[in-house]
């Protein structure tokens, strides 16, 4: 019996390890390989990790934000000018500070 749940103890905790290894990978590599912009306001902030072509990712503190729809408007306006109307906006009407990296 004790064998038996030592050895699920041992797949689970590889199971998780696993995991948590492929995230990471996951985020090196969409920040080695996109552009970013941080954009902070008084109480919250969003980074955008993009492509010359498209958004790649986000993150976020309290504030939502919805990558499909995101993507439905680069696809109509492209990324450089989505990306300068978004800082545009969050500097202007939220009173944010953006910066840009490459």
């Amino acid at each position: 019996m004790k064998n038996n749940v030592k050895k699920i103890c041992m797949i689970v905790g590889g199971i998780v390890l696993v995991a948590v290894i492929l995230v990471v990978a996951a985020f090196s590599f969409m920040n080695a390989t996109s552009k970013k912009i941080k954009c902070s306001t008084s109480n919250s902030s969003i980074t955008l990790y993009y492509n010359d072509e498209s958004l790649v990712g986000y993150e976020v503190v309290n504030m939502e934000f919805d990558l499909d729809y995101a993507k439905n408007i680069v696809n109509t306006v492209g990324i450089d000018e989505y990306i300068d109307q978004f800082e545009e906006v969050l500097e202007d009407d939220y009173s944010g500070v953006c910066e840009r990296s490459e």
